[in-house]
C-alpha cells in the first residue's frame, strides 16, 4: 500500500463496537455527518471511550454523499448499524455521507494518541494528520484484512 504524501490522512473517532465491527470486515461503510472537505486517502480508527487507541486503519474506496434515506437504501447491509441507531444519529440532518472501506490493517498492539504524536487529543469527530503519521502505523505490526 502506498500512501502519496499529497493526500491527506484522517483520524476518526469511532465507536469501539463499530471500530471492530470494521476490523473484523462485518461493517464496510462507515457514516458521518459531515463531509471531508479534502481529499483523504486513509482513515486511522481511533476507537473512542473506553477504549482510546488507534486500533488500525484503512483505505478509503470511495466516499458518497446523500440523502440520509437514500444512503441508508443503499449501504444498509454494509454499515453494521441498526435502523433505530441510524434514524437517531442522522436526525434532523439533510445530509450524510458514507464512506466506502477498501483495505483494512488491524494494528495487534493499538497506540495511544500520545504513543502516535506527542500531544496529540481525541477528535470530537475527526482530524486531518499528515501522511507521515500513517507510515508510522504502517511500520507498526500490523495485520491486512485485504479489500472490503
Amino acid at each position: 500500500m502506498v500512501v502519496e504524501s499529497k493526500k491527506n490522512i484522517v483520524l476518526l473517532s469511532i465507536k469501539p463496537k463499530y471500530a471492530h465491527a470494521i476490523l473484523a470486515g462485518g461493517k464496510t461503510v462507515e457514516f458521518r455527518k459531515i463531509q471531508f472537505k479534502r481529499e483523504v486517502s486513509h482513515v486511522m480508527i481511533y476507537s473512542s471511550s473506553p477504549e482510546m487507541k488507534v486500533v488500525g486503519y484503512f483505505e478509503i474506496d470511495r466516499v458518497d454523499v446523500g440523502r440520509p434515506m437514500t444512503a441508508w437504501k443503499k449501504y444498509r447491509l454494509q454499515g453494521g448499524i441498526s435502523y433505530q441507531d441510524y434514524s437517531n444519529y442522522y436526525e434532523g440532518r439533510d445530509t450524510a455521507v458514507a464512506i466506502a472501506i477498501k483495505c483494512v490493517t488491524v494494528l495487534s498492539k493499538p497506540v495511544t494518541l500520545n504513543g502516535l504524536k506527542r500531544g496529540l487529543k481525541a477528535p470530537q469527530s475527526f482530524c486531518y494528520l499528515d501522511s507521515l503519521y500513517l507510515k508510522k502505523l504502517m511500520n507498526w505490526d500490523g495485520t491486512v484484512l485485504g479489500a472490503g
